[in-house]
């Protein structure tokens, strides 16, 4: 498959260095399950690969323009089902079991080996490393089962902190989050960096706060030259290695 050029270069390390890695769950550590994803569209029709409905998570938005609101919930399922090649007709008529998927049902790590050394790598270059989702609540919990992370020991990479919207009362693309997980772990934002796929909740929202922020752009599919942008965990890890200490 051939892919478009890459993203620019990410700038926006902090210059004073970084005390405190934020990462979003969904879209950077976590998936949609594509095999829920295709029984969730029924017999017949199309049925996107799991290729397909990775990129789709990272370019639904353009996709999806002209289907509702950014910030609704079944705008986000169509659009993102759209973007895997999902007819609208058909993504309209199993919208219901699409949102189950999508909104509710707990996602899946995309390469769990891959996830957990580059956290790994990460967590060996700062001090804290913290989990900051819009979830409906028991986001921890959910990482922990997944194998991908937890607070404290575990069967994955051990982090500072879990912050769940549904938990701490408020939700992206409210800066207040992002300044509320800085508080709990004792770093000032602009020594913060946040790592997100999504350029309104968590490159816009991370920046307002004072933080520094990447746009997570697996497949360069951002052309944005507003931002920094970085195509996995490991680019993360290799560009905090270069960060003043």
């Amino acid at each position: 498959m051939t892919h478009p050029p890459a993203a620019p270069a990410a700038t926006a390390i902090p210059a004073t260095g970084v005390d405190a890695l934020l990462l979003d769950a969904g879209g950077v550590l976590l998936r949609p399950d594509p095999a829920a994803l295709r029984a969730a569209l029924g017999a017949g029709g199309v049925r996107p690969d799991d290729d397909a409905f990775d990129r789709a998570l990272y370019r639904h938005g353009p996709v999806g323009a002209g289907l509702g609101p950014g910030d609704d919930d079944d705008a986000f399922v169509l659009s993102y089902a759209v973007s895997a090649g999902v007819p609208l007709d058909r993504a309209r008529a199993r919208l219901d079991a699409l949102r189950q998927v999508v909104l509710f049902r707990p996602w899946v790590p995309r390469d769990p080996r891959a996830v957990r050394a580059a956290l790994t790598a990460c967590a060996a270059r700062v001090p804290h490393v913290v989990v900051v989702t819009n979830s409906e609540g028991g986001a921890a919990a959910h990482l922990a089962r997944a194998g991908v992370c937890q607070v404290g020991p575990g069967a994955g990479v051990e982090v500072r902190l879990v912050v769940d919207s549904a938990e701490v009362g408020v939700h992206k693309p409210d800066p207040g989050i992002y300044r509320h997980a800085a508080e709990a772990v004792g770093v000032a934002p602009e020594r913060c960096l946040h790592v997100g796929d999504s350029v309104r909740n968590d490159v816009a929202a991370a920046t307002a706060a004072g933080m520094a922020a990447l746009h997570f752009c697996p497949f360069g599919d951002c052309r944005d030259t507003a931002h920094g942008h970085v195509r996995s965990l490991a680019e993360v890890a290799g560009l905090l290695s270069g960060a003043p200490a």
